[in-house]
This record gives structure tokens, C-alpha cells and sequence, in this order.
């Protein structure tokens, strides 16, 4: 059993909780959020971990086996750093950089004396992560388009520049999909324009409509129109 801390209790801090309920895998037992109010310190209570207003308290603490960031992106790079410079106990094997800058990626391998892979976890920052060191990736295109996101990852992990920068120019309008509030809708809508599935989504989300429905068609479709010689044949390519 894995004991983990959420650190961040808004909407998708409590959510990722809430999900883990009756696992035998994982189980949260402390979390942190910057402002302790009366709701995170019910939603604590309620969920059976203690709560933390520091960061540090939860990195310092012996029981705990693994931290899950439910912040915002921006704060995942200090955040992961902490981590890292505060490494003793434990064996990190992975972290994925979501914070939208590779600058994160290349520092934080050098911040310890551990090793540590580095995956990319925002689609339109993959080259230029592994171009400093990242050696996996959190993709979400490849959910629409799985042979061309393996194609460009090979590439880009073989030094097979050339090749890996003509996918990327042509992949990456739809890469920067992954990188908005509505990314879920959004590579759903490419799953359904190359006959993979549907646009549908669970609440509280909603699908696109209007403008931002008929502005995300067309550069889906336009980016499905011109698919650059060589790469393989989308799946159910209309």
C-alpha cells in the first residue's frame, strides 16, 4: 500500500482523493494546501489525512511514500526542485515536467545525486524536453493519433532531427491542444475527427459548441489534410 500525500486541495486535488477511495493500491494520508480554510480541513477530516499549510512538513515526513501535485503548473517546477534537493529515504525513479518550460526538465536531474528520468507531460514542449534530457512522455494527442505521436517521439529520442522537426511543424497546432483548460474536449474532438471514439465528455465538463467548436474544427481538419509524406497512415483517416 502506497502512502501518499495530495498536495493542493482544490477542485482536482479533492477529485484525485476521492478517486483513490477503496483502493488497496494507493491511500492518501496527509495532504497540504496554502490556505488551510474550514472546507479543506473538512475535506481532510471526512478522508481521514492529516493537513499540512507547508510544503516542507509533507517532504520532511518519514511515512510518507509518494506526493501527488494537484497545483497549478507553474508551481510544479519549484515544487518538483524541493523534492529533489530534499531526496534522503526514498528512490525516485521518475518525475513528469508538466510545467510548461523545459528549463525545469534539464535543471532538475542535476539538482541531486540520484538519477532521475524526466518525462515531458505538456504534447507541445516534447522536443525541446527531450532535446534536454527527457526520456519519456505524458502524451495526450497520442490518445487521437498514436502512430504519429510514437513516431515523433522515436525520432526526437534517436537524434533523427530532420525527421522529427517535419512531424513536429506539422503536429504541432494540434500538440498545443493538450496545453488549454478545455484539453479534454479537445483531443476527444480529434479522436472523433479520425474515427476513434466521440466528443463526448462527463460532466462537469461540456462539449465545445459555437465559435470554439467551429475554430478547433478547422485546424483539426486542416492539420489532418496535410499529413506529411512518410509518417504512417492515420487509422480511420477521414
Amino acid at each position: 500500500m502506497i502512502r501518499a500525500a495530495i498536495v493542493g486541495l482544490g477542485w482536482w486535488g479533492k477529485t484525485v482523493v476521492e478517486s483513490a477511495e477503496g483502493s488497496d493500491a494507493i491511500r492518501f494520508v496527509a495532504g497540504a494546501t496554502r490556505t488551510v480554510t474550514p472546507d479543506t480541513e473538512a475535506f481532510a477530516k471526512k478522508n481521514g489525512f492529516k493537513l499540512e499549510a507547508d510544503y516542507g512538513a509533507i517532504l520532511a515526513d518519514k511515512a510518507i511514500d509518494a506526493v501527488v501535485l494537484a497545483t497549478p503548473h507553474s508551481m510544479h517546477g519549484a515544487q518538483v526542485a524541493a523534492a529533489a534537493l530534499l531526496i534522503d529515504y526514498v528512490v525516485t525513479v521518475a518525475i513528469q515536467c508538466a510545467a510548461g518550460t523545459v528549463a525545469v526538465a534539464s535543471a532538475i536531474p542535476v539538482l541531486g545525486p540520484y538519477s532521475l528520468e524526466i518525462s515531458v507531460g505538456v504534447d507541445d514542449a516534447v522536443l525541446e524536453a527531450i532535446g534536454v534530457g527527457a526520456t519519456g512522455w505524458i502524451a495526450g494527442l497520442a490518445n487521437a493519433l498514436p502512430r504519429e505521436s510514437v513516431e515523433l517521439f522515436n525520432s526526437a529520442i534517436h537524434a533523427e532531427n530532420g525527421k522529427a522537426f517535419e512531424l513536429y511543424r506539422w503536429f504541432l497546432p494540434l500538440l498545443r491542444m493538450d496545453t488549454v483548460p478545455n484539453f479534454v474536449q479537445l483531443i476527444k474532438l480529434v479522436q472523433a475527427e479520425v474515427g476513434m471514439g466521440n466528443p463526448r465528455v462527463r460532466p462537469p465538463r461540456l462539449e465545445l459548441v459555437g465559435d470554439e467548436l467551429e475554430r478547433n474544427l478547422k485546424i483539426i481538419r486542416s492539420a489532418l489534410s496535410s499529413v506529411p509524406v512518410g509518417s504512417f497512415a492515420l487509422p480511420n483517416r477521414k
